[in-house]
């Protein structure tokens, strides 16, 4: 789920940094999802595909890389205005932010 070698690669291996990266995934996550469902209460693409390249980039900077590719499946699918899939792949991201979520606790809780 996460790729933890990828990241500590990214961040230098500096673990004061790793620790930053992790919470501030962890401080504003629940924003980003929260401006997700909100776009797709409202059924408003422009809102949705936003939402979703937010979403992408700081999956990647966590090294999720599942939840990086739903959030781009779901950027792409709304930039191509075709969110019949929308419901689905939102729903499997809500899921599978609550399992990086607790990844990225466990793992900080290993951190010095």
């Amino acid at each position: 789920m996460i790729n933890r070698s990828e990241v500590l690669r990214r961040v230098g291996q500096d673990q004061q940094i790793l620790l930053g990266v992790i919470e501030d995934f962890l401080l504003f996550y629940p924003d980003m999802i929260a401006n997700l469902r909100s776009a797709m209460e409202a059924g408003a693409g422009d809102r949705i595909v936003r939402a979703a390249h937010i979403l992408k980039s700081a999956a990647a900077a966590v090294g999720a890389h599942e939840l990086r590719e739903l959030a781009r499946h779901l950027e792409e699918s709304g930039r191509n205005g075709d969110l019949l899939s929308a419901p689905e792949v939102s729903q499997r991201i809500y899921e599978e932010v609550a399992l990086v979520d607790a990844e990225l606790r466990r793992w900080q809780d290993e951190l010095p």
